[in-house]
């Protein structure tokens, strides 16, 4: 599979094979609600990574608001890693508590 890039006005990415990574366009740590879209095949599966988000929890949702997953992000990194269906997803701050 080719390189892609998608990009909106929350972050700037690509994806190569099964990765996906992101980064936030803003310079300070995103703490709100925003998505993204991939391409691709309504089987693939990406492993993503987005850099320059806050820490605490974070869920990621698909196009239908379902729940792909929860996860939490260290004050040390600032980087969400999770694997999810190529497409559309949602990704929604929970909070650092």
């Amino acid at each position: 599979r080719p390189a892609t890039h998608f990009a909106n006005s929350k972050v700037q990415g690509a994806t190569i094979g099964n990765t996906a990574v992101a980064f936030v366009s803003q310079s300070s740590r995103i703490s709100t609600t925003f998505d993204m879209t991939t391409q691709g095949n309504s089987s693939d599966r990406f492993n993503y990574y987005i850099s320059g988000v806050a820490a605490g929890r974070w869920r990621a949702e698909s196009w239908n608001g379902s729940h792909l997953a929860s996860y939490t992000v260290s004050e040390e990194s600032g980087l969400l890693v999770f694997n999810a269906p190529a497409g559309y997803v949602r990704l929604v701050y929970l909070g650092n508590n």
